[in-house]
């Protein structure tokens, strides 16, 4: 009498031997990296705001050539270096998303989505949105007329030079103008920013479940192909495959 042998135990840690990339907690990652670009676009919009306001408030001044307050302009400056800091926290977020791009290729080589993109390629579009937002504030210091901006070689120097260009009324103007700039242009790189993140998240995580799947099937195929047949017909009864070919032999 023959009758079929499921190897229950060996089945299931097969299954699940084999490594797959979680598509939860890489979709949380993504997710997390989105809402820590949208936080920071929130802040740079409320500076942007700010400055809009005290735009208007600059301009009814310089009609009589007063100046701005004491308050006013260290606003002025505590906005700039915000928007300055954010800008920063901007860029650890790219390096970051770089960073796991490069893990998803190393995981998923062949990787090309709906639009023909690798993840190589959503991380030199993220790069690119990187310079660019560089290059915001580089466009308000020239804005500003202010000499080779390049060669300011950190944030407080950048700051210090765009102040000093706040002396009298006009340059007050000028400067606040510039800040309105520089919050507006960081935003709008902020903005693509975060489709580009969002549609690697959508389709990215959409592809990992699709692999998982497909291991899931292969290897569930591969445990299908160790079930045999037990033979006890007698007293030399043991496993045999599907050829009839006997394997072991219990005693």
């Amino acid at each position: 009498m023959k009758f079929i042998l499921i190897f229950f135990i060996i089945i299931s840690s097969l299954t699940y031997s084999f490594t797959v990339h979680d598509p939860i907690n890489y979709a949380v990652n993504l997710e997390n990296k989105l809402n820590i670009l949208e936080q920071i676009d929130n802040q740079i919009r409320g500076l942007e705001n700010q400055a809009k306001s005290l735009v208007n408030q600059a301009k009814q001044l310089e009609k009589f050539d007063l100046s701005l307050s004491m308050g006013s302009i260290q606003n002025l400056r505590n906005n700039l270096q915000r928007i300055i800091a954010l800008q920063n926290s901007t860029q650890s977020t790219i390096n970051n998303y770089t960073d796991l791009q490069s893990k998803f290729m190393e995981l998923y080589p062949d990787y090309t989505d709906d639009s023909y993109l690798k993840a190589s390629d959503y991380s030199r579009k993220a790069e690119e949105l990187s310079k660019e937002i560089n290059d915001v504030t580089y466009d308000a210091m020239k804005s500003l007329e202010i000499i080779s901006p390049e060669k300011y070689n950190n944030d407080t120097e950048k700051i210090d030079a765009i102040m000093d260009t706040a002396k009298d009324a006009v340059g007050q103007l000028q400067a606040i103008q510039a800040v309105v700039q520089l919050s507006a242009g960081t935003s709008q790189q902020l903005m693509e920013l975060k489709y580009l993140i969002g549609q690697s998240l959508k389709l990215q995580s959409t592809y990992i479940v699709n692999e998982n799947q497909e291991k899931i099937i292969n290897q569930q195929n591969e445990n299908s192909n160790l079930r045999h047949d037990m033979d006890t017909s007698n007293e030399s009864s043991g496993i045999i495959d599907d050829e009839g070919n006997l394997l072991g032999q219990f005693f």
